[in-house]
Order: structure tokens, then sequence, then C-alpha cells
């Protein structure tokens, strides 16, 4: 009987755009060909690509991510190596549900994931609470 593995891929919350269209929109409404605007538009654009290329995977056995455009960074970290996780929100974050998660690993290590959505069941996912009798995530249970 073959064993079904359950991932999950995570992408950055929308409101990763909110910073750049935010200046954008004042940019455009004060100082319509200001080179803050130009800026602005730079900026948004690049939060574009980025949102497309930076991803999240966790299985039962890894977390694989996926950081950069020019030149990504492709980080495998075994689930099993991962020693502390950490979720840190601010206000605007705890009100809209999006967070970054901080990693750290065997090695003192340590891996930073921005603008994730719902931090706290991808907290659940990494790091679930430990139950004596299995090796398996408790996420991954049936």
């Amino acid at each position: 009987m073959s064993e079904s593995v359950i991932s999950y891929k995570i992408a950055k919350t929308p409101l990763y755009f909110f910073s750049p269209l935010f200046t954008l929109v004042l940019c455009l409404t004060f100082f319509i060909t200001s080179p803050l605007t130009l800026g602005a538009v730079i900026w948004l654009l690049y939060r574009l690509l980025r949102y497309k290329k930076d991803t999240l995977l966790i299985n039962a056995t890894e977390l694989v991510a996926q950081q950069g455009l020019w030149q990504p960074d492709k980080v495998i970290i075994p689930l099993a190596q991962i020693r502390a996780v950490f979720l840190e929100q601010s206000l605007f974050g705890k009100i809209t549900g999006y967070g970054d998660i901080i990693l750290q690993t065997e090695g003192k290590k340590s891996f930073r994931f921005n603008y994730l959505p719902t931090p706290q069941k991808i907290l659940h996912i990494i790091k679930p609470p430990a139950h004596p009798h299995s090796s398996e995530p408790a996420a991954f249970k049936r």
C-alpha cells in the first residue's frame, strides 16, 4: 500500500504589497512627477517578482525554501534538525493574519520567512506539539 505524502506550499500574503502600494498612492497623489514616484513603482515591481519567485514547501520530512530574485537561494532543512521556531507579528500583522517565522537549526543557523499567512498554523506544521509514541509530526497524521 503506498503512503501519500502531505505537503504544504505556502506563498506570501498579498499584504506583502501594502507598503509599496501605499507609498505609490501617496506619491501619485502629491508628487506625480517626482523620483520618489518612480522609486515606488520600481519597489512595487520588485515585490511582485519576489512574490512569484519566493516559495516555501513543507512536507512530512523537510522544509524547502527558495528566496531571491536574480540568484535565488534554495534551502532544504530536515524537520528533525529544527531546534527552535519563533513567530514575530506586528500589531498590523496580528489584525490582518500574517507574520514572520524564524527557524533555528542544530548548527545555530537561522532562517527567516516573511509575510506568511496564518503563521500560527505554519508554526504548528513545522514544529507540532511532541507526541511521545510517534516519529511523524502531528500535522501529517490522519
